[in-house]
């Protein structure tokens, strides 16, 4: 009972100390109040104030676990415990930094609608193609309920809308901008060479005997080298037919050059229209350039939406970071111990 009491004298200085500071004396009172148990044992606590809100450790523990769960399989033990201190850091400046944008959000009237809440968890089920009882057991392995979940997306699409709010206002660009861009970034642009191939496959049938290969390899080799100029592979392939060669006609698709295995890497090289024979360990292959496409660059007009956005992001990043250091320079904000 003693040492409950003395606790409690504590915690209670600690709440003056906080009223003199910010001047919230009912919010810190009732948080720390609320810190006790019925037994007298601290069950969370506060790590950070922000403004007139706080942030707990239980907050921290959360965000941390996965990090701290990968670090004990990564480090060793004597490593582990400076790396944990750092992610507990850095988590907690980053929940800083995101209760800072939310209480400015909710102070020029930032908000989301209970659809778009929705909208968003919908596209996350799509994208990792979900159903609705997966999505579920993926909320009951993080421990959470839809409910934190939603309020998740909901503080993140916040976060967004003020972004864009704060932003957009402060962005624009020259056609200057846009045109030095281009002429500095061409290798971006670049759109890479493709051929597309197809082609006459002849399999090697098991148990041949040298003789036999001999025989096969001359057929197939004088059915191509006599072949003319205009002939194409259906004419070749009845050619082979009438020899008693059994065959496949298979549009192989388009390739990069760097795609292309390398029996077939030659074919690059050769113009559209062209043929050539390959042979490879189960296989004959008559093969036509039906298309060849060379290496360009997408022109000016084609990217300057893409430019655009580049740019944007680019502005927007800079301009959102600096927004943040005036927020944190702004405001109230004291930190605890983590630990």
């Amino acid at each position: 009972m003693r040492l409950f009491l003395k606790r409690l004298i504590n915690f209670f200085k600690e709440v003056m100390k906080i009223m003199r500071k910010t001047k919230l004396f009912m919010l810190s009172f009732f948080i720390l109040l609320i810190s006790f148990s019925s037994n007298g044992e601290i069950i969370d606590r506060i790590v950070a104030v922000v403004n007139n809100e706080s942030l707990a450790l239980s907050e921290i523990k959360r965000e941390s676990f996965l990090p701290i769960e990968e670090i004990k399989n990564r480090y060793s033990p004597e490593k582990q415990k400076e790396k944990i201190k750092e992610i507990k850091n850095k988590i907690l400046d980053e929940l800083i930094k995101q209760k800072l944008q939310l209480q400015k959000a909710k102070e020029l009237g930032v908000t989301v609608s209970e659809e778009n809440v929705t909208s968003a968890i919908e596209e996350q089920k799509k994208a990792y193609s979900l159903t609705d009882e997966q999505f579920e057991e993926s909320l009951k392995k993080e421990s959470l309920t839809l409910s934190e979940y939603r309020q998740r997306i909901r503080d993140q699409i916040t976060i967004i809308a003020l972004s864009n709010q704060v932003v957009k206002p402060k962005i624009f660009f020259t056609a200057k901008e846009f045109t030095d861009y281009y002429n500095e970034h061409l290798d971006f642009f670049k759109v890479s060479g493709t051929i597309h191939l197809r082609q006459i496959l002849v399999r090697i049938p098991e148990g041949k005997t040298s003789f036999e290969m001999q025989s096969l390899d001359s057929e197939i080799s004088e059915i191509f080298n006599g072949r003319e100029n205009a002939e194409g592979l259906s004419s070749l392939s009845e050619k082979l037919r009438n020899k008693g060669i059994s065959s496949e006609f298979i549009d192989m698709g388009v390739f990069n050059k760097e795609d292309l295995s390398q029996e077939f890497a030659g074919t690059f090289s050769m113009k559209t229209g062209s043929f050539t024979l390959i042979k490879t360990s189960g296989a004959y292959h008559i093969i036509e350039i039906a298309d060849k496409k060379n290496e360009s660059i997408n022109p000016f007009a084609e990217v300057k939406d893409e430019i655009e956005e580049i740019l944007y992001s680019k502005k927007k990043d800079k301009i959102y970071q600096d927004y943040l250091k005036e927020l944190e320079q702004s405001a109230y904000i004291e930190k605890r111990d983590i630990d």
